[in-house]
């Protein structure tokens, strides 16, 4: 009897998941000299429920991000409500995002994340940290 070979790694019989595009070097670089409470293992993970860009926003705007008040929750309603606030904040310092954008995130669409990430390492790359 032949067994039905999966072209996906295995790993103790389950699939491992798409990781998706990683951030490009200079990205990734900001990232990490920005030293976050929130790792960045696979950004279409971690980015999902929004905490990971509250921790980019807590070094940039610290008067205006509690990391408390975000919930480190998957269902659709954490992440909502945490992306609301994420918007909110980011309008308020002129640093924009699309709606479809963050629903992409949310949904965990291979792209999303990193296409989101780049962006704001263009928008506030040049700003000074607090």
């Amino acid at each position: 009897m032949a067994a039905v070979m999966d072209s996906s790694p295995q790993c103790f019989g389950y699939s491992t998941p798409e990781v998706g595009p990683l951030p490009n070097r200079d990205t990734l670089k900001w990232l990490q000299s920005l030293d976050l409470p929130v790792a960045l293992r696979h950004p279409r993970r971690d980015a999902a429920n929004g905490r990971l860009v509250a921790g980019i926003f807590l070094k940039y705007f610290p008067e205006d991000v509690l990391l408390t008040a975000f919930p480190n929750g998957t269902s659709a309603k954490c992440k909502q409500e945490n992306w609301k606030m994420l918007q909110r904040i980011a309008a308020k310092r002129d640093i924009f995002f699309e709606d479809d954008i963050v629903r992409k995130i949310t949904q965990g669409e291979p792209g999303a994340a990193t296409a989101l990430l780049e962006g704001l390492h263009q928008q506030l790359g040049s700003r000074r940290r607090r």
